[in-house]
């Protein structure tokens, strides 16, 4: 049996760091974004805490479906590493607790704030990041398989991305805590994004099993996720709360929750909208997911289910579009082309006044930055003299012909690719097989 469990850092959408004013947003060479406060110098203390930053705490904690604490203590987190100047991390206790999501159990969620950035082959510190708001979400360990953790993640970014709780451009991280047959379990530490974290636990598991099939013991022990070779590495000895000598923060007041938990409206429910899409138009979750984690494509295809019907809205933005934008490695905001020029290419493809093959070449050519507006009046207006694109082909291919005569089926192929490249895809394939069929048998 498999149990995973994730500690989730999430980092936060506010202007300003957790506990002084630098910005949080990134900064354009290292160490710019910083004060006395966030590089631990020495009488330097913390400037309160932000108050959007507890907001968007609590925020999370009712997306989670969590018991909401009414108050929540500074802590202080002691441990030693190059990007922690002060030796020790703030934390809170829980802001809220006991939550489920998407079928997993949430154990806690707290605020804390971010360290600096380390690079241990250039041995250099950037505390640009350093007391960046985070929240961490604490989960049981329900899932039992990386497809599962791929999911859930995918899911948990995407709920919290509607609240406003997650920074949009950031990456989540999370530990990830892994144990097989019953056996203690291995966290693997700052593993970047839902794929890296489901690889981190595939080979997690699969390095377990190989343990203990050779005999040796699985100890509880902390390990880093290399990217590079996708394998998990030794890291330090896994420490226990007592190691981190945890103390109330003597220079902060414990948090008051009650009043951001009455300002804030209530979080859109993700899951049931992930569910009730699949309901609507049978598609996978992964298509469903893909489809509300872009607005851009959520809303055209919203507005060609009420246009067309269910099924041109899948094919053209399910598997067309988003083909297309997973080739260009890139989103519908991102790229060339505007919302509506795809909308209106797929209604003239619906309403049969262009060919599927005329649109997938527009579609490509307005993905790739062309103004196709004047290419798309001209094929709606142009049309196809079909019989005599059929008979040109039927004269310039008389092996073809006398294939065909001969029963070879594939000889039809051939002269409707002659048709489709003459017409430069204008003309309908099936059409087009249906009147070649008619003109070599007369």
């Amino acid at each position: 049996m498999t149990r995973i469990g994730l500690e989730v850092h999430v980092p936060l959408d506010t202007a300003a760091k957790l506990y002084c004013r630098c910005p949080a947003g990134e900064a354009q060479r290292p160490n710019a974004h910083v004060c006395p406060t966030c590089t631990g110098q020495p009488g330097a203390r913390p400037r309160g805490v932000n108050e959007r930053a507890v907001e968007l705490a609590v925020q999370a904690a009712r997306v989670l479906d969590c018991h909401r604490e009414e108050r929540s203590t500074v802590l202080r987190k002691h441990y030693v590493y190059p990007d922690l100047p002060n030796n020790y991390q703030r934390t809170t206790t829980p802001v809220g607790r006991e939550g489920s999501f998407w079928e997993v159990g949430i154990r806690e969620v707290h605020l804390e704030e971010d360290p600096g950035a380390f690079d241990p082959g250039e041995g250099t510190v950037d505390l640009n990041r350093s007391g960046r708001p985070l929240v961490e979400i604490v989960t049981e360990p329900d899932l039992s398989s990386p497809e599962e953790v791929t999911t859930w993640f995918r899911v948990l970014r995407l709920a919290l991305e509607r609240a406003g709780v997650a920074r949009p451009e950031a990456e989540l991280k999370a530990d990830v805590n892994v144990s097989t047959d019953g056996g203690d379990r291995v966290e693997v530490k700052n593993v970047v994004g839902a794929r890296n974290a489901a690889r981190a636990a595939r080979f997690e598991i699969d390095r377990q099993r190989r343990e203990r099939d050779a005999g040796r013991e699985v100890g509880m022990s902390t390990r880093h996720y290399d990217e590079a070779k996708h394998t998990t590495q030794p890291s330090r000895e896994k420490e226990t709360v007592g190691d981190y000598r945890y103390m109330d923060e003597p220079d902060l007041r414990p948090i008051d929750l009650s009043a951001p938990a009455q300002r804030l409206d209530p979080p859109a429910d993700v899951p049931s909208r992930v569910r009730e899409l699949r309901a609507e138009v049978d598609v996978e979750l992964g298509e469903a997911l893909a489809l509300l984690e872009e607005p851009e494509l959520e809303e055209l295809f919203a507005e060609l289910r009420e246009r067309t019907d269910d099924g041109m809205a899948v094919d053209v933005v399910l598997h067309r579009l988003r083909g297309e934008l997973d080739y260009r490695d890139t989103r519908l905001a991102e790229s060339p082309a505007r919302r509506d020029t795809v909308a209106e290419l797929a209604l003239a493809w619906h309403a049969d006044e262009i060919t599927k093959h005329v649109f997938t070449r527009l579609l490509r050519a307005h993905l790739d930055g062309e103004a196709i507006g004047d290419q798309l009046a001209a094929e709606r207006d142009g049309g196809v003299d079909l019989e005599a694109a059929v008979e040109e082909a039927i004269e310039a291919n008389p092996g073809a012909v006398d294939d065909y005569e001969a029963g070879e089926e594939g000889a039809v192929n051939y002269l409707v690719g002659q048709v489709m490249q003459a017409t430069q895809g204008r003309a309908d394939p099936k059409e087009t097989r249906e009147t070649l069929r008619e003109a070599l048998e007369n």
